[in-house]
């Protein structure tokens, strides 16, 4: 009974932790750069703890393409390839698709966040009032080339850390960093989450029937050894 229990618990922590990122994926269905979060389970043969136990799943970041749509505002970016946009924050330099750019009251180009978009010439300053970009990310204020955003592209992304609000960084610097010419950048456009609704929904209603059943089985254990335990109460 206790082994049962102990493998039930397990296998309920998972189911958890596959719904905490359906939901997530569900709620940024709408998010502009957001990509998705799955998990990747090991086999049995591979992932036991003591001989007997499955280990707990490792979450991954799916980085794929998303679709790009046209917004019409010159400063909403869009990266088309496996490139990121670079932003400066204090606790060191990060990376996003969320293209959703404003301009500070210095004139610095930045994420909703206030963090500085960085160019080929450091942080990316807006002295003008008709702001556009070409798919080689070169910006023009006023007809007149101001900068050249940074993209840049990773070996293995899968290495990457999520900062939160779409920010990723290379925390161990171990994810490859390489500057980016072969992604395009398309103006007055912004990239659409990679997440698949219908899949999405799918998934957790399936995930929340499977949790549902396991939390019958364990409470139907306990039971078990509850009415045990009192008939050995009994019979002593």
């Amino acid at each position: 009974m206790v082994f049962g229990m102990e493998m039930l618990a397990v296998r309920s922590s998972r189911i958890a932790q596959a719904l905490d990122a359906s939901t997530h994926n569900v709620a940024n269905i709408d998010t502009p750069g957001y990509k998705a979060v799955n998990l990747s389970f090991l086999p049995d043969s591979e992932g036991r703890w003591n001989g007997r136990i499955p280990t707990m799943p490792r979450e991954y970041v799916d980085f794929s393409q998303g679709a790009v749509t046209e917004t019409g505002n010159p400063l909403d970016m869009a990266v088309n390839g496996d490139g990121f946009f670079v932003v400066s924050t204090p606790e060191g330099e990060t990376y996003t698709r969320d293209g959703r750019f404003t301009i500070n009251a210095d004139g610095e180009l930045t994420s909703l966040e206030g963090h500085p978009v960085m160019g080929e010439r450091g942080a990316v300053v807006i002295n003008g009032n008709d702001v556009s970009v070409n798919a080689e990310g070169v910006l023009l204020v006023d007809g007149i080339e101001a900068d050249r955003l940074r993209i840049v592209r990773f070996d293995n992304p899968s290495a990457l850390a999520a900062a939160g609000s779409g920010l990723y960084f290379d925390d161990n610097e171990e994810a490859g960093l390489q500057e980016d010419d072969d992604s395009k950048v398309a103006g007055r456009s912004l990239e659409r989450s990679n997440v698949s609704a219908i899949r999405e929904m799918v998934r957790l209603i399936d995930t929340h029937r499977v949790f549902e059943s396991y939390q019958k089985v364990m409470q139907t254990i306990q039971d078990m050894d509850e009415l045990s335990t009192n008939r050995v109460g009994r019979i002593a």
